[in-house]
């Protein structure tokens, strides 16, 4: 009995283990990008999250404006509800990068609308009061904020579920 008799099976139980070890580390590395990808994505998510509930906060605030459309003050009233019109729809584009397409589809579309109508109603001179104050009905933050903010709260869902 030589040294090639007991080499040889001795090669080939190092070269079996040899292979399992690699096969082994492929298959660690394999889960270990794995968990690295869903780490990225939860972060991603709790980001997403974050900010448009902060987002959703700010216009819900916009909408507890109390506006005055009494005769004394129904211009200042004007001008700040196109204000907050303005700042809802800012706070949209903020928004929006963290938005599903399907989502954002819908609220760029009615931002349009609404956006067009402001302008033919800016367009308008408007100087009695009763006039005036219906263009102030017209231009009510509450719908357009409502939507964005509702908008918002269906993409805070979609991160819930995900």
């Amino acid at each position: 009995m030589g040294w090639d008799t007991i080499a040889a099976p001795a090669v080939i139980a190092a070269t079996v283990s040899a292979l399992a070890s690699v096969v082994i580390a492929i298959q660690n590395n394999q889960r270990l990008k794995a968990i690295e990808k869903n780490k990225r994505i939860n972060e991603l998510t709790q980001y997403r999250y974050t900010k448009l509930y902060s987002i959703l906060e700010e216009i819900l605030a916009l909408e507890s404006f109390d506006y005055d459309l009494s005769k004394d003050h129904i211009h200042e009233t004007h001008t700040a509800i196109s204000h907050l019109s303005y700042l809802a729809i800012k706070k949209w584009e903020l928004a929006k990068p963290l938005i599903d397409a399907s989502i954002r589809k819908s609220t760029d579309e009615l931002i349009a609308v609404y956006r067009a109508r402001q302008e033919k109603l800016s367009k308008q001179k408007r100087t009695n009061y009763e006039e005036v104050r219906e263009l102030c009905e017209q231009w009510n933050i509450a719908p357009i904020g409502r939507f964005i903010g509702q908008s918002i709260q269906d993409q805070l869902d979609a991160l819930l579920k995900e």
